[in-house]
């Protein structure tokens, strides 16, 4: 899939050479799609933090309005952990009921996980173009999907590889139709662009919360200096928030009402991110602008700069100041937060793939200026190829170098197997060194740690089976050998996996 996609953006540019657009969008739209399955093709969780996502979409099939992670928790847990706990509320919904949907109608597995964001990923592509298209060109809109299509930090994200894949997914197809949305409604105002903002801004904070608030922020920047009367803007500016709170409030109040505890606790550690670096990931101030490099080409500095520091570019139009809303407003929240993970500057890609589009547009002309020295075209030639070849390397490393070579591990091949090992009837696993995958494969409830008599005591009497997994040669499993079954290393003749040494 790698090389067919690679190709396909052969296709794509030559296309594009001889002004044939429409196919080179059909194209560079069928390379994107080959892309993502191929970077969703791996059969296992990833540890950060798809598997929990995952494991929640499935509880969801059942209870959509009950988002849970221990569905039956039978040891005691703290619901301020949420890699652990009962009720579920660190992520709103949105992104979790799209992969709940996707595994109850193709079955609960890592592909149908993956595949909401497989396909948001790549409509959003389709959404970049549009949006390039209305605010400058068409040219434009197709080098910036293009520079989406083999983004590697995205690639990322919707395969499940990076911390917060699927939610960041989703959020960044909300953010794009959103902006596309401003941008329609810049070209021709109109009320139904406005409905579609206000629905796009609900549905982001329900995928990812306050950042939601970027696509209003979008259209205002927008607006600045345009001559609509003000009560016309204030009564569409209030139409979209409207719209926006409906979609919010009933499942806020819905928490609150049935989880007080966990949503006040979310609530507040939402917050938090702002001023205290959480779970270790802290950065310096300046680790965005350092990534931007790394996940969206090393040059890619140079047209950032450009289009900074242009007065003229900053302010001449509508599509200029969305841009560049889209681009800092993100970036410095992000960079002055305490908490920083790698992904969050993802949601200001579309705008970093236009504003380097637009780039080399305009140096593209100045190649064809006559003005031009032939020392400083050849510069200009080089520059505009790295901006495209750059980023096309980082997505070869992501595809072909960077995923192990064994893509469906045997860790999950036995994962998937441990229900048929276990039988029938309640039972809860203990000694699992993947409990959350565990749980994901199977239907009983599992636990990293050894139980104590007591803990074994209490279950015996509901009638529940306690189930060590690993060798019957364990001290402390041979020290709890009265109430407990060890299920023992067993590979299958037949070529067919039973947990085995490596333990689950």
């Amino acid at each position: 899939m790698p090389v067919s996609g690679t190709a396909l953006l052969v296709v794509a540019w030559r296309l594009y050479r001889i002004e044939r657009q429409t196919g080179a969008l059909v194209v560079l739209l069928a390379a994107g799609l080959l892309f993502r399955l191929s970077a969703a093709g791996d059969w296992y969780l990833h540890e950060w933090d798809e598997r929990y996502h995952a494991l929640v979409a499935k509880h969801l099939i059942e209870k959509p309005f009950r988002p849970v992670l221990y569905a039956d928790p039978v040891l005691d847990y703290d619901y301020r952990d949420w890699t652990a706990n009962h009720v579920w509320l660190h992520k709103p919904p949105l992104a979790l009921w799209l992969m709940a949907l996707s595994m109850k109608l193709f079955g609960v597995n890592e592909f149908a996980a993956r595949l909401p964001s497989v396909i948001l990923s790549t409509v959003g592509v389709y959404l970049t173009f549009c949006t390039g298209r209305l605010l400058f060109d068409p040219a434009v809109g197709l080098i910036a999907a293009a520079l989406q299509v083999m983004n590697g930090l995205l690639l990322d994200l919707a395969a499940g590889r990076r911390p917060t894949d699927h939610v960041d997914t989703v959020l960044l197809f909300f953010v794009s139709l959103g902006g596309y949305a401003v941008a329609l409604d810049q070209v021709r105002p109109r009320w139904r662009a406005v409905v579609l903002i206000g629905l796009c801004t609900g549905c982001a904070y329900l995928t990812k919360s306050y950042i939601a608030l970027l696509i209003p922020a979008l259209w205002v920047a927008a607006l600045v200096g345009t001559e609509q009367p003000k009560g016309a803007l204030g009564a569409r500016f209030l139409a979209m928030l409207a719209l926006a709170t409906a979609l919010v409030v009933p499942w806020r109040i819905h928490v609150t009402s049935h989880f007080a505890p966990e949503a006040a606790w979310e609530s507040g550690y939402v917050l938090r991110h702002l001023r205290e670096s959480l779970e270790g990931h802290m950065s310096p101030w300046f680790s965005y602008l350092a990534r931007i490099g790394r996940d969206f080409g090393e040059l890619s500095y140079v047209p950032l700069l450009w289009f900074i520091a242009s007065p003229r570019s900053r302010w001449q139009g509508a599509g200029e100041r969305l841009l560049l809303v889209w681009l800092l407003l993100p970036l410095l929240v992000f960079s002055a937060a305490a908490t920083k993970l790698p992904g969050y500057l993802a949601v200001s890609a579309p705008a970093i793939f236009l504003i380097v589009a637009l780039f080399m547009c305009r140096a593209g002309a100045w190649v064809g200026d006559p003005q031009v020295t032939a020392v400083s075209r050849r510069l200009l030639v080089a520059l505009l190829a790295l901006l495209l070849l750059l980023p096309l390397r980082y997505t070869g490393e992501r595809l072909l170098v960077a995923p192990s070579p064994d893509r469906d591990p045997v860790w999950a091949q036995r994962l998937r197997v441990l229900d048929a090992c276990v039988g029938p009837g309640n039972a809860v696993l203990f000694n699992a060194k993947r409990p959350i995958e565990a749980m994901f494969y199977g239907e009983h409830p599992a636990y990293a740690a050894m139980p104590d008599a007591a803990t074994i005591g209490r279950l015996a009497s509901r009638g529940v089976r306690v189930v060590i997994l690993g060798s019957s040669d364990h001290h402390e499993a041979r020290e709890l050998d009265r109430g407990v079954e060890i299920l023992e290393p067993v590979p299958l003749a037949a070529g067919g996996w039973y947990p085995c040494r490596g333990e689950p």
